[in-house]
């Protein structure tokens, strides 16, 4: 049962076609998750026609429509076969697969969850899948802006709220420590803009400079 669907107004960024490559990964796995969102989405997209019908026609340069014509009868350009991900992949959302060419391995850090960064077009998000082991935590941390999280296996808390499969996470400014929670391996996609700001003990000594610009 999916208790955090995407909210009313990134869906609505993201029917517009107005949200980000990063954000917009984060709401198609959840879409591929929740027939709630897809079902809300198929609404927006449904007003979007009726309100782009009631648009006045505009006219159209001569040149440009002939031009556009003349292209129709160009042949379609050639389409290479996606890579399909490696077996371990495989499971996951499709909306990941052009993400994880064959190869893809998870990462370990210093500290904190394994993880992938995922190889979007776009640099404006940082667009990661993490893997947390049962009990396994995210240091504390905060952001400066958007957080975007999509559970696609097993469940986390952050101190505010539960989270388990295809819900999602949107927020901002607060601070939190997610913890997987149950038995359960959890996985997740998170996409934010900006660094994150690591708030606990141990994260104050390594970005003081940060952490204390964020508490003004």
């Amino acid at each position: 049962m999916i208790r955090h669907p995407v909210p009313d107004e990134v869906l609505l960024d993201y029917a517009s076609g107005a949200l980000p490559e990063g954000p917009s990964l984060a709401v198609a796995v959840h879409l591929e998750l929740c027939a709630e969102s897809r079902s809300r989405l198929a609404e927006l997209e449904a007003v979007g026609g009726v309100l782009l019908d009631s648009v006045a026609p505009e006219a159209i340069d001569a040149a440009g429509l002939d031009a556009v014509l003349t292209r129709l009868d160009e042949p379609a350009p050639a389409t290479l076969p996606m890579p399909r991900p490696d077996a371990e992949f495989v499971a996951l959302p499709a909306a990941l697969h052009p993400y994880l060419p064959p190869g893809t391995r998870w990462h370990k850090p210093f500290f904190g969850p394994s993880e992938i960064v995922l190889p979007t077009r776009s640099k404006s998000h940082l667009a990661l899948l993490l893997r947390i082991e049962p009990g396994g935590s995210i240091p504390q941390h905060v952001h400066e802006d958007l957080e975007y999280t999509t559970l696609i296996s097993g469940a986390f808390h952050d101190g505010f709220s539960e989270y388990s499969r295809g819900d999602m996470c949107v927020v901002s400014g607060i601070e939190h420590t997610p913890v997987a929670i149950g038995e359960e391996i959890c996985v997740c996609i998170v996409v934010y803009r900006n660094p994150i700001i690591l708030s606990g003990t141990f994260g104050r000594l390594i970005n003081p400079r940060r952490w204390f610009r964020h508490r003004l």
